[in-house]
């Protein structure tokens, strides 16, 4: 018997068995950057470094903040029409963020927990607009587009799904040449994700732009969960191709 708890105990997933307790590693993250703000308060440190320094400094302490308090951020990126929303549905099992879209339609979708369904358009003068989940679809999203007052910053969707409380998931527009006037948006997003899921196309894997963005804005960033997604491989002909494309 002894035997074969010792057995079970050598087959169990040891790091399962270990977890972070954030409070205590948040209050400890604090302090550090208390002590590490006093910098700009010392004259002769602050002369030594230099005012763009210092000022960047203060910077990122305040985005550390940030993002101790925030919840857990997965942006979802990759070229335009490569799957990102239709995975994002599959992955919550309900149809939250439109698919059918075009460039001229495109929005960026923030997925959160709510303890009510909810649906609103953040405008980019700040304004919030309700709206109800059939207003998602293309053909009548497009109609909305066209009599808003300004553009939208993003839709914000709130989920009564215990899965996603402490987390935000971010779909975005795409990469691709036809979306650039969401690069800032998107690059922000970026700046504050804990993860990272890349949708490719089996079709066309890891495309010279793909590649491009992959070299130029994500790699660099040191993701700590940097996932590549490969969509459409049920549209490849055997499983040897499947696996030459994985």
């Amino acid at each position: 018997m002894e035997h074969e708890k010792i057995i079970e105990y050598r087959n169990k997933p040891f790091m399962n068995e270990i977890w972070v307790d954030m409070e205590k590693a948040s209050e400890e993250i604090h302090n550090i950057l208390d002590d590490l703000m006093n910098i700009k308060n010392d004259f002769k440190i602050k002369q030594a470094l230099g005012s763009n320094f210092v000022a960047k400094l203060q910077q990122r302490g305040s985005d550390l903040r940030k993002r101790i308090s925030d919840d857990f951020s997965i942006v979802v990126i990759g070229d335009f029409k490569r799957g990102k929303s239709t995975f994002i549905n599959a992955l919550l099992k309900e149809d939250l963020v439109t698919t059918d879209v075009t460039p001229e339609t495109v929005t960026i979708n923030r997925v959160s927990y709510g303890e009510d369904f909810s649906v609103e358009a953040v405008l980019k003068d700040a304004r919030r607009m309700r709206l109800e989940k059939e207003q998602l679809a293309r053909e009548n999203l497009d109609d909305l587009l066209e009599k808003l007052p300004c553009g939208i910053e993003y839709i914000d969707i709130k989920v009564p799904l215990p899965e996603l409380m402490g987390m935000r998931i971010v779909d975005t527009p795409g990469v691709g040449d036809l979306l650039k006037q969401y690069d800032e948006q998107v690059k922000d997003y970026l700046n504050y994700a804990d993860a990272v899921i890349f949708m490719v196309s089996a079709l066309s894997p890891l495309s010279d732009t793909e590649q491009t963005f992959l070299k130029a804005a994500l790699l660099p960033q040191e993701f700590s969960k940097l996932i590549i997604v490969v969509n459409m491989l049920d549209c490849l002909e055997d499983a040897e191709e499947t696996s030459r494309i994985l």
